[in-house]
Order: C-alpha cells, then sequence, then structure tokens
C-alpha cells in the first residue's frame, strides 16, 4: 500500500509527477554528454534537440549552488514537479542550486 505512483483513489502520488515530468520535459531529446563539474557528487547530463540544447542536473551530496559556464542566454528551469520558472544570464552563466531533486534547464536559442 505504500509503493506505486498512484494513491488507492487513482490520485497521483510526488513520483508520478515526477516521472510526467522527466517525460514529457525531455521528449525527444538525446542524451549528449555529462558536464563536469568541480564535484563527482553534482550531475550535469546535457540533451540534444534539432540543436536545441536542455540540461539536467541534481546532485547527490548538501545542497549548493553552481555556476554553469554558458554563453549569455535564457532559458526555463523546471523542476521535478513541473513547476517553471525563466531565467536569463551573463557570462559566465547561470547560478543554479543543486538538489537531491532533479531540475531541467530548457535553454532557449539566441536569435
Amino acid at each position: 500500500h505504500n509503493f506505486g505512483t498512484v494513491m488507492h483513489d487513482l490520485k497521483p502520488k510526488p513520483a508520478y509527477t515526477a516521472a510526467r515530468t522527466l517525460n514529457t520535459t525531455l521528449a525527444g531529446f538525446t542524451f549528449d554528454k555529462r558536464i563536469e563539474t568541480d564535484s563527482a557528487d553534482d550531475f550535469v547530463l546535457q540533451f540534444i534537440r534539432d540543436g536545441r540544447q536542455a540540461l539536467t542536473l541534481w546532485t547527490t551530496g548538501d545542497d549548493h549552488e553552481i555556476t554553469l559556464t554558458l554563453p549569455p542566454g535564457r532559458a526555463a528551469l523546471v523542476d521535478m514537479q513541473g513547476e517553471r520558472s525563466r531565467i536569463q544570464w551573463t557570462e559566465p552563466g547561470p547560478k543554479i542550486t543543486l538538489t537531491q531533486s532533479p531540475q531541467y534547464l530548457l535553454i532557449r536559442p539566441t536569435r
């Protein structure tokens, strides 16, 4: 009775929402590479689709902030429950707080 992705009344559990967020956010993207950080506990995975870039980010350690080395830009930051926020940055790149919950950075192409 404690496992699964939905309640007995079929209401989604947080795990269901997290799986749905993963599937819909990265739909059509292909894994490209892991981007190295200063810590082996940090995971920054790059995905590509039609020239667009998405990063999936999390840590297995304590929450902390990292600065990504990306050209100036803007993106949507999606948490594992599907909540979106917009961010914009200049050099050297966006500052993201890594947690043990995955986040998705959907980088918008520059025009």
